[in-house]
């Protein structure tokens, strides 16, 4: 199967039937250019891993946000015990209880709290990579535009109107 396409003076020839039957057909830039970036748009790759990474980050955040009351009541704990320990030592009483106490909420608290950072870490490598993609989105799409602009600069919109219809797609 084969097909000729003639782009100005060159021709393409690719098979379009079992017979091998020759076909020509004219095919304007603006055409092959619409044919490469609709390929472009329409590759669904770059989206799939921007889309996970949105759900990392939320799914992350939500743990985060489950874990920094926990802390907060912990911080409380910890807090109030610290001035009953130093409020009995200067009326001169060890109390044993208490300093159990404070040394288990506070190993608590410590673990926590690596988690916590180890979370906000998370969040924020996948809010910089949701920044990277969407900027490289953008950024390619100016390309496209321009390319489209320098071939049909009267029938291509002005940059915002063009690029409306992508702007919630990652190309």
């Amino acid at each position: 199967m084969k097909k000729s396409r003639k782009i100005g003076e060159k021709n393409l020839t690719i098979k379009t039937n079992k017979m091998a039957k020759k076909k020509t057909e004219t095919i304007s830039s603006l055409e092959l250019l619409t044919e490469a970036f609709m390929e472009d748009v329409n590759d669904g790759e770059l989206q799939e891993r921007y889309d996970r990474f949105i759900i990392q980050r939320d799914r992350t955040k939500e743990k985060y946000n489950e874990i920094v009351p926990v802390i907060n009541e912990l911080v409380r704990k910890k807090n109030v015990l610290h001035a009953t320990i130093f409020a009995l030592a200067i009326e001169g009483i060890i109390s044993v209880e208490a300093n159990t106490e404070y040394k288990k909420i506070n190993t608590e608290f410590v673990e926590l709290e690596k988690e916590v950072l180890h979370l906000k870490e998370a969040m924020e490598t996948n809010e910089e990579l949701i920044t990277k993609y969407q900027n490289g989105s953008n950024d390619k799409l100016f390309h496209w535009w321009r390319a489209f602009k320098a071939i049909d600069s009267e029938g291509t919109a002005p940059w915002i109107e063009w690029k409306t219809p992508y702007e919630n797609k990652i190309i």
